[in-house]
């Protein structure tokens, strides 16, 4: 059975949203290398909402304290950019 059109309305939404963060995370890479480098963080809505120097702690604050974290970019930040994890 397909989705219904509020259904995909919303899906679209939230990939233009997980989109727009990861927009933001390569635009902004440069500074956030200077107060984040070799740390994992994740990004929502123009901002840094967690940091972690291990992945599998960043995504125990990320469900812990954000329930639709799944909309955010999460990325390691290094002084040599890697590809995007959505």
């Amino acid at each position: 059975m397909g989705k219904s059109k509020t259904e995909t309305s919303q899906l679209v939404q939230r990939l233009k949203k997980a989109e727009e963060n990861c927009a933001w995370l390569e635009t902004h890479w440069e500074e956030l290398v200077q107060s984040y480098q070799d740390l994992w963080i994740a990004v929502h809505n123009g901002r840094v909402v967690t940091s972690d120097a291990d992945q599998a702690r960043l995504f125990v604050k990320l469900r812990r304290d954000y329930p639709d974290f799944q909309l955010y970019a999460v990325e390691l930040i290094t002084s040599a950019p890697l590809d995007v994890i959505i």
